[in-house]
């Protein structure tokens, strides 16, 4: 008698060679399934920094136009720069007294202003951060008088959230209408603030 055919050696070796092809083929589908699914994650991710980077494009641009639209300030303005933050609350001018006159053509400008420091940390303040520029472009510091000696600012420390009030005198032509404050409390940087002492918004 013939044996029956699931007795004969290659019948058992064709099955095993088939299930192999079967696993085999299978795995290669969940690795092509694993590899589509993470070429889509990168692709959402990508897609996410492009967006990201586009929406601080545009506050860096919102930003800027926001700048350039209130660069100039006058009096009464609070204006903040990094940690600081100044407003003039007053201008008076003066030709001095008997003992204590401004050079020939000129008088005294007396600013009076609040400092604040709008920061976390301890901030350092100076008279020498200010200066006063004239319409023909001249800038120069303080003026040492006695027409503000009760009001002078001096120069000194401001902890977090600490205010300073005090007084600025400068010598500038008469009747000048194009007086501007310049306050750049940082000797290293080129930031400053410019507040027009005539000019109203």
């Amino acid at each position: 008698m013939k044996k029956p055919i699931w007795k004969r050696w290659w019948f058992w070796a064709i099955i095993v060679v088939v299930v192999l092809c079967i696993v085999a083929s299978s795995s290669d589908s969940s690795d092509e399934g694993a590899k589509k699914i993470e070429e889509s994650k990168i692709e959402q991710t990508d897609t996410n920094k492009t967006d990201t980077a586009k929406k601080d494009t545009k506050d860096e641009e919102k930003d800027s136009k926001e700048k350039d639209e209130n660069e100039e300030f006058y009096v009464g303005d609070k204006v903040k720069l990094g940690d600081y933050a100044i407003k003039v609350t007053k201008v008076s001018y003066s030709n001095g007294s008997q003992y204590d006159k401004p050079k020939s053509g000129k008088v005294f400008v007396t600013v009076m202003l609040t400092i604040y420091n709008d920061g976390d940390d301890q901030v350092s303040y100076n008279t020498y951060d200010f200066s006063l520029q004239n319409s023909s472009g001249q800038v120069s510091d303080i003026t040492f008088t006695m027409i503000d000696e009760d009001t002078a600012l001096n120069s000194g420390e401001l902890v977090a959230g600490g205010t300073v009030k005090g007084s600025l005198t400068f010598e500038a032509p008469k009747n000048d209408k194009k007086l501007v404050l310049r306050y750049q409390p940082d000797f290293w940087s080129d930031k400053e603030i410019q507040i027009h002492l005539n000019k109203k918004k």
